[in-house]
């Protein structure tokens, strides 16, 4: 998933950290290009990637520290949804004409 951070202020800002906080770290910074300065109306972009321990709702908080202070807080929510089977392996490939996931290993489909 891939936020757009915009300085909102009158001033420039410069971001000068980016962390998430969870437990377990079901989210992760995987990259970003807010390492310029943001002038008034500034954007730079997050991408984050889910990465779900246990099936149901995930949550977490990404904390954008800024200078000049004050930085701010976005909640982050994720989920997984069982299927009747139960959560496909990770590795389970689509299938390209419908989307279904593949079992590798016995080579059934099931909806995704």
């Amino acid at each position: 998933m891939s936020l757009t951070l915009q300085n909102g202020h009158d001033t420039a800002r410069r971001v000068v950290r980016l962390t998430i906080s969870a437990d377990p770290p079901d989210f992760q910074i995987a990259e970003h290009d807010c390492r310029q300065e943001l002038a008034p109306g500034g954007t730079c972009s997050v991408r984050l990637i889910f990465t779900p321990s246990a099936s149901g709702t995930r949550r977490a908080t990404l904390r954008i520290d800024t200078e000049p202070q004050p930085g701010v807080s976005v909640p982050l929510e994720g989920g997984t949804r069982p299927s009747a089977g139960g959560l496909p392996p990770e590795d389970a490939p689509l299938d390209p004409d419908d989307g279904t996931l593949v079992d590798p290993d016995t080579g059934t489909s099931s909806e995704p």
